[in-house]
């Protein structure tokens, strides 16, 4: 599984420079690989594979991986330096540091308190001290909630996907769908409408009403899952 900031790194050949490719709208290699077009090419060295990850959750603090068995020649110090600089260029460009009316579309990081009106088709990302609030959803994807990230929604129309949550997750009202990853922290939802999945559970997830199938997967010693009526 690719990190939530993932990208390639194409080898300067000649005059031709290095060419960063950033996932803006994936975190999968595999994915950015089939677009641009690429192959590995007899040893392998074409390009390579780069991950951007927070160190405990903290998005203004992470680490550049170097995602291949072994890191290619071609990437001496220098070159190494600008794909950290690009890497954070990158981080920076998707920081979401005031209130918004409306965010339709794309990949969105969140490091402080920011209250969203409307959001629809984008990802959020909330780190260690991110605080997120959404009014109204239509269909939006929560990345890694770390543990300190909080998000909380009010009237879901569409679907809430989330990955692995360590922080906390509080939805409104679920028209739609709700599906999460591995749930170390809490998930609380309101009434949901439609269907409710969860992954592998170690902490706690509560749901309102569910009038569609409430499925879960293995509960770990000292997890909780329950459903009670809508409030």
């Amino acid at each position: 599984m690719c990190d939530e900031l993932s990208g390639l790194l194409i080898r300067p050949i000649g005059d031709k420079p290095a060419q960063f490719i950033p996932g803006r709208d994936t975190r999968h290699h595999k994915m950015l690989i089939a677009l641009h077009g690429l192959s590995e090419g007899v040893a392998g060295e074409n390009f390579l594979r780069w991950e951007y990850t927070p160190k405990e959750g903290d998005w203004m603090n992470c680490t550049l991986r170097i995602d291949e068995t072994r890191t290619p020649g071609w990437l001496d110090s220098e070159l190494r330096d600008r794909l950290e600089d690009w890497c954070q260029k990158f981080r920076d460009s998707l920081l979401l540091r005031e209130d918004k009316a409306a965010i339709l579309g794309g990949k969105h990081i969140v490091t402080t308190k920011v209250n969203v009106k409307y959001a629809d088709s984008c990802i959020f990302l909330v780190g260690k001290g991110g605080d997120l609030t959404i009014d109204d959803i239509g269909n939006v994807t929560f990345g890694y909630v770390y543990t300190g990230g909080t998000v909380t929604t009010g009237y879901v129309g569409g679907t809430v996907t989330t990955c692995n949550v360590g922080g906390t997750v509080t939805t409104g009202y679920v028209g739609g769908t709700v599906t999460t990853g591995y749930v170390e922290g809490t998930v609380t939802t309101g009434y949901v409408g439609g269907t409710v999945t969860t992954g592998y559970v170690g902490g706690t997830v509560t749901t309102g009403n569910v009038e569609g199938t409430f499925i879960h997967g293995e509960i770990k010693e000292g997890g909780i899952v329950q459903k009670g009526e809508s409030k």
